[in-house]
């Protein structure tokens, strides 16, 4: 088993391609560091959709793009579990949407329902 997920090639190739590669590789270990914590385990496909959105995260934060607005009801089902990870991640990026963690979350469900 590899030691850090993001030696996992695909992984390695979007932090490396991301506009921001050092802020999404940091906000990556944060993420993984808070899911292990709670015991969120993600399998390698969901491992690089996140990664994937949290590029693109860093990216509308620093570049002061902000995501749309969602329909709030659509999240509804969302557990206070991935909901709350997800708060504390987009507070951590900082200027994004008020709509960022509510679609952010829906990884962390979808996880949650593997395990």
């Amino acid at each position: 088993m590899m030691q850090n997920k993001w030696d996992i090639p695909e992984i390695s190739k979007i932090i490396k391609e991301s506009k921001y590669p050092k802020g999404t590789l940091d906000i990556l270990k944060y993420t993984l560091g808070e899911m292990h914590k709670r015991g969120i385990i993600l399998t390698e496909l969901q491992l690089t959709v996140l990664t994937n959105h949290l590029a693109e995260m860093v990216m509308r934060s620093r570049d002061n793009n902000p995501l749309d607005p969602v329909d709030e009801a659509l999240f509804n089902g969302v557990s206070d579990k991935s909901l709350d990870l997800a708060k504390n991640i987009t507070e951590r990026i900082g200027n994004l949407a008020p709509s960022e963690p509510l679609v952010l979350s829906i990884h962390f469900e979808n996880a949650i329902e593997n395990n």
